[in-house]
This record gives structure tokens, C-alpha cells and sequence, in this order.
């Protein structure tokens, strides 16, 4: 009898709800940081390279501890790992509010970084599994986004919150809501995944793990969607910079353009995922949004302000498409147990956020050369389109039989 069989419908109801919204508390955590970035140099007197490596110490942490994290998940349990990811995301920001230097600032984004690595894929694995086949895509697509909510927040609400009160409380205010989240969790979540029900020692972890590093299919999803990981970073990031400097653009209507990319998921996750359990195919949903996705990212450099808000459509859509199928993938496979699953989320996000680390570099060195922006946005669709041949290879979970 499976977990969905077990647990009533109000109780699968209540820990999608709980962990939907922690989601959006850790996803605001990410870039509550981004509208206060112009203040924080200010008072710390640094640079635009020194924020360049607090940023990329959070990227670090969060690329580089994903496989740690999952392992710990299925040596103990996954609510534990999400709990205290959150606590560590909610305790790194209120510090972060208190630092009282730069180098402090770094290490605590990096403990930052860390804290989501845990929290990920071991949340997933606590919800996707009381959701079972025609219902999978549907909660995986609301956990996933849940994430474009807690961005838009961060990108608008936090705005204006650090014009009143400064950054160091805005980033106070989002680490406290990160600590009561993971309260609340402790509190709410009460049944036991199948990894609580293995014997749980260093051998059956260590099997686990190997077993997901061996796994062609979860190395597949990795792979193929390197450039788009590295794409969707760029556009929320840059796309505001670039209209605004670039074009001239109202800095408010320059950030609407982000908006669009996080807001569009959150309607179109559900219903893609509703969709695609429908039409029992998870491939289609990959590689064709992925396709138009990374087409719609080297148009930018060529578009008014009507075609880019057609692009950014078509970028949020594409992304909120891809990410579903390629979450709901792992949880609905033949070749993973339980305890697998999680792991392989992991996996899938330490190859994509590592993969992308440099690109950001690659950008601004086509951006910055004679070449300019237009190139720069076209080197940024083709990195998506130069990955996407891995998925040619991913066998489809629906037709596995």
C-alpha cells in the first residue's frame, strides 16, 4: 500500500500547502538581497566584482552541497534535512542583517547557499510522493511554483520594503519567516516516507547514492538542461540591468519584465503538469518548451519593449514546462527507489547550478566586447540549444511499459 493510500486527503492536502509555502519563504531568500544590492555597496564601500562573489558564494554553497545534503536525507530522513535547511536560510539571513563587514556578508551567503542545497530536493521527497500518477504532475507543478512567488515577492515587495526600512531589516524580516517555516513544518509533517521505513545506516545511504551517480537517466536530465539553468539565471538577473541602461527603459518597467518570467509559472506549473499527466507524456513537456525557450533568449537583443514582454512569456512558460516534467520524472521511475529520488533531484540541480557557474563570466565577456548585447543574448540561446540533445535520450516514465 502506498503512502497517497494511507494518509487522508485533508493531511496530503495540509503538507502540500506547508511545504508549497515554505517554498515561496525559501525562494524569497534567494533575492531579497537583489533590490538592496545598490545599498549594501554603499554602506560596505565595495565594488560591482565584490558582489559579484557574494552572489556567486551563495551559487557555491547551494551547487556544491546538493549531493551532501541528499545523501545525509537518505541516511536519516527527508523532513530533517528540509527542516533544517530552512532554519539554516532563515538564521544565515538574520545574521546577514547584522553583519558588520563584507567578508562576514560572504561567508554567511555561502551558509545561505547551503541551507537551500538541503531543503530542495529533501521537501519534494516529503510531498511528491502522497501524489501519485495523474495527480504527481499537478502537486510538483504547485511546489515548483510556489518558488516564482517567493521571487516576485523578493523582486517587488522586498523593493519597496528596503526603500522604507534599508536592507539589513528587509533581509531580517526574510530570515525570521525562513525560522518560523521550518517550525511549522516540524509541527505539521507527520508521516514517514519509505526511506524512514529502511534500515537507515552509512551502507544503505552510500548504496543509494551510487546508484543515482550510476543512473544514465538522472544524468540525462542534468546535462540537457545546463544552458537553460544558466539562461533563466541570466534573464531574471540582467534583463532589468540591460533595458534600463541599454534602452533607456523605466527602471519599474524594466523589472516587469523579470516579474513576468517568475509570475507565469505559477498559473502555468499546475496546469502543465495537470496537462501533462493527462496526455501521459512527460518528453513533450521538456524538449519542446525547452526548444522555444532558448530561441525567445537570443531574440532579446533584437526586441522592443511589446517583443521582449511576448519573450518573457514565452521564457516563463518554457520554464515553468521544463521544470515540472523534469521533477516529476525521477519520483514516477522504475530504476529509483525511495530513498533514490531525492538523491537524484540533487544530482540533477548540483549538475545544472556547477554547469552554470562560469556562464555568467562568458556573458559579460561577449556583452562588454565589441560584439555588445546582442550577441551576448544569442550566445545565451545557443548555450541553451547546444545541451538539448541529452534529452533526445530521456526515456519517457509514461512510456516505460
Amino acid at each position: 500500500m502506498n503512502v497517497e493510500n494511507q494518509l487522508s486527503k485533508n493531511y496530503r492536502i495540509l503538507v502540500l500547502l506547508s511545504i508549497t509555502v515554505s517554498r515561496a519563504v525559501y525562494a524569497l531568500n534567494w533575492y531579497d538581497l537583489s533590490p538592496g544590492l545598490a545599498q549594501l555597496a554603499s554602506d560596505f564601500h565595495v565594488s560591482l566584482p565584490s558582489l559579484g562573489i557574494l552572489e556567486s558564494a551563495f551559487l557555491v554553497g547551494a551547487g556544491l552541497f546538493q549531493l551532501p545534503a541528499s545523501f545525509a536525507a537518505a541516511r536519516w530522513n527527508p523532513k530533517s534535512l528540509a527542516v533544517t535547511g530552512m532554519l539554516t536560510m532563515g538564521v544565515a539571513n538574520v545574521l546577514f542583517g547584522l553583519s558588520p563587514n563584507f567578508d562576514l556578508l560572504i561567508v554567511l551567503r555561502f551558509a545561505l547557499g547551503v541551507g537551500a542545497s538541503m531543503f530542495f530536493s529533501p521537501a519534494l521527497a516529503v510531498v511528491a510522493p502522497l501524489f501519485r500518477d495523474e495527480r504527481q504532475g499537478l502537486a510538483v507543478g504547485i511546489y515548483n511554483g510556489a518558488f516564482n512567488i517567493g521571487g516576485a515577492i523578493a523582486l517587488f515587495g522586498w523593493a519597496y520594503l528596503i526603500s522604507y526600512s534599508g536592507w539589513r531589516l528587509a533581509l531580517i524580516i526574510g530570515g525570521l519567516l525562513s525560522i518560523a517555516l521550518a517550525l511549522e513544518n516540524l509541527i505539521v509533517i507527520k508521516h514517514e516516507t519509505g526511506v524512514e521505513k529502511l534500515q537507515r545506516n552509512f551502507a544503505v545511504a552510500y548504496r543509494a547514492l551510487m546508484g543515482v551517480l550510476h543512473n544514465k537517466q538522472v544524468w540525462l536530465l542534468g546535462v540537457g538542461f545546463i544552458g537553460l539553468w544558466a539562461a533563466l539565471y541570466s534573464v531574471i538577473q540582467l534583463v532589468p540591468y540591460y533595458e534600463e541602461t541599454v534602452h533607456g527603459v523605466n527602471p519599474y518597467v524594466a523589472s516587469s519584465f523579470a516579474s513576468i518570467v517568475f509570475a507565469l509559472p505559477v498559473f502555468v506549473g499546475p496546469l502543465g503538469g495537470h496537462f501533462s499527466d493527462r496526455m501521459r507524456n512527460r518528453k513533450g513537456f521538456l524538449l519542446y518548451p525547452a526548444i522555444a525557450f532558448g530561441v525567445a533568449t537570443a531574440l532579446i537583443g533584437y526586441a522592443g519593449i511589446a517583443a521582449t514582454t511576448a519573450i518573457m512569456v514565452i521564457v516563463g512558460v518554457g520554464d515553468s514546462l521544463v521544470f515540472m516534467a523534469m521533477y516529476a520524472i525521477p519520483f514516477e521511475s522504475d530504476e529509483l527507489r525511495e530513498e533514490q529520488k531525492a538523491i537524484s533531484i540533487s544530482l540533477i540541480n548540483s549538475i545544472q547550478i556547477s554547469g552554470s557557474l562560469g556562464f555568467p563570466i562568458i556573458f559579460s565577456a561577449v556583452a562588454s566586447s565589441s560584439l555588445g548585447y546582442s550577441a551576448a543574448w544569442i550566445v545565451a540561446g545557443i548555450f541553451v540549444l547546444v545541451f538539448l540533445p541529452a534529452v533526445l535520450f530521456v526515456k519517457d516514465t509514461f512510456r516505460r511499459h
